[in-house]
């Protein structure tokens, strides 16, 4: 392998760029349906491909840093697991966990939960990761569409079901699969969260 492999390592101030331009581009494009423009799919399904404006998150798509003391590596969402293993390689260090499919990316295996590639000793994934950066928060709105329902958009007269979990982050909500705070539906909860008792 070559040693000199610039091309997969980023700088945070242009890692930092790259989000503040991804967020207005975003902002700029509120009330419309928007996708990401990547490089790579590893859908294996057919989809239709809908009229929506692209967000080109492309350029996320390498490690920034590697702490070999610390074992840790600080890595974009959209870096590929053959990029990510290449980088940590020539550290002499390797992400304890590769998805079989190398153009499955960090930030894909993280949130569909590494299409279940695991280890014995370290798990799934998304176990892995200690901490994660949301570029843009949303709520999903159209949820039951992808899955052909129907009613359930978040309008005024449609069903009403929502998850809230007891989780302070995103990793935590992946990593320990607690109890929901509530579940409500049809517009009433039917659950509960029971606080531990201590």
């Amino acid at each position: 392998m070559d040693r000199n492999r610039s091309d997969l390592f980023d700088s945070w101030e242009s890692y930092h760029k790259t989000c503040r331009e991804l967020s207005h581009a975003m902002a700029s494009q509120l009330g419309s349906q928007v996708r990401l423009a990547k490089k790579t799919s590893n859908l294996f399904r057919t989809r239709k491909e809908a009229a929506a404006k692209r967000l080109d998150v492309r350029r996320l798509h390498r490690v920034i840093e590697i702490d070999p003391a610390g074992r840790t590596a600080e890595v974009e969402g959209m870096t590929t697991f053959e990029d990510f293993a290449d980088a940590t390689l020539l550290k002499g260090l390797r992400p304890p966990v590769v998805p079989e499919l190398k153009t499955i990316t960090v930030g894909g295996a993280v949130s569909g939960v590494g299409i279940e590639a695991s280890s014995f000793r370290y798990g799934l994934v998304h176990e892995m990761v200690e901490e994660m950066e949301i570029l843009y928060d949303l709520i999903t709105t159209r949820a039951a569409r992808a899955v052909a329902i129907k009613g359930f958009e978040m309008k005024e007269g449609n069903q009403a079901n929502l998850v809230v979990l007891n989780a302070e982050s995103v990793w935590e909500a992946l990593t320990y699969h607690e109890a929901p705070r509530h579940v409500i539906k049809n517009g009433k909860e039917v659950t509960g969260f029971q606080e531990k008792a201590k």
